[in-house]
């Protein structure tokens, strides 16, 4: 592991940017009442970032498409 300055975000950027993109996407956007609807309000909000939304480190691809190109290409290999 590579440790990490208290106060030096820029140390790890794709974890800032991925809480960015949480922060702005999902917890601005909501005032939860309750543990349970937080829970809830972001289980489905990774579920959707994890399958459903174009991500531009993998040419835009949603998480989904890449995987099954993966399994394709490595079905072709084997």
């Amino acid at each position: 592991m590579h440790y990490i300055d208290p106060g030096s975000p820029w140390q790890n950027g794709t974890n800032e940017s991925f809480n960015g993109v949480f922060r702005d996407g999902c917890l601005d956007r909501w005032e939860f009442y309750s543990v349970a609807e937080a829970r809830r309000v972001i289980e489905q909000w990774l579920e959707e970032y994890n399958t459903v939304r174009p991500h531009g480190a993998i040419n835009m691809l949603t998480p989904r498409a890449f995987a099954a190109l993966h399994r394709q290409e490595w079905k072709q290999v084997a």
